[in-house]
């Protein structure tokens, strides 16, 4: 199979925007310079072919990023909480009402998102929390599952403690005491700033 030729800016290295369509990358193929906005349309890039640098918005449109494949920075700034190391699950709910990032979210019977609130029980289950604060309307961005961090505030001494949902919907180390609340721990804290969340839909309501 013929190799399709590469168009590069003589004075930069810079390959120009578009000329390779279609096909692969190979080991070693960009010694220096960039790969310009859209150059590559389909096809591969190698094992290690990018080791420094940025890949610009809309670079990755399918599949998945491999294991080790981000090493340092953040990725979308717009996000609150970062990953580290575990899985996290997302799913986008539409907002009922606005909702402040990090409270619990539960679906009324709409199907929409409403902030939990333990002292309600058409408020409870939560199912996840909000990573970011949503208008009403608005697509909320619920964290089901994974380490999630800078949402929250949480004392030293609260390390390895289960977190629950409060009477506000907000994340806390003191589960729900008065009858009639509605006890769900959803998460373990830690750190100062980051918790596990394992969302458990199985309630407990204390009664008089």
């Amino acid at each position: 199979m013929a190799t399709k030729p590469m168009l590069l800016n003589t004075l930069s290295g810079t390959q120009i925007a578009r000329a390779l369509l279609s096909g692969d990358i190979g080991s070693g193929a960009v010694i220096f310079g960039t790969i310009a906005s859209g150059a590559v349309s389909s096809g591969t890039i190698g094992a290690n072919s990018v080791v420094s640098g940025n890949l610009a918005s809309g670079s990755v449109n399918g599949s998945a990023i491999a294991s080790g494949t981000i090493t340092e920075d953040k990725l979308d700034p717009n996000i609150a909480f970062e990953v580290a190391e575990q899985l996290v699950d997302v799913d986008n709910i539409i907002a009922a009402e606005n909702i402040s990032g990090g409270v619990g979210i539960a679906v009324n019977v709409s199907g929409l998102g409403v902030a939990a609130g333990a002292g309600v029980a058409s408020r409870m289950p939560a199912i996840g929390v909000a990573a970011s604060a949503t208008a009403s309307g608005g697509s909320v961005r619920t964290a089901l599952d994974g380490e999630h961090f800078n949402l929250y505030t949480f004392a030293g001494t609260d390390r390895g403690k289960r977190a629950f949902i409060d009477l506000s919907g907000n994340v806390t180390v003191t589960a729900p005491s008065a009858s009639g609340n509605i006890v769900q721990p959803i998460a373990t804290v830690l750190n100062a700033s980051g918790l596990m969340l394992r969302m458990d839909s199985n309630t407990t309501q204390i009664l008089d």
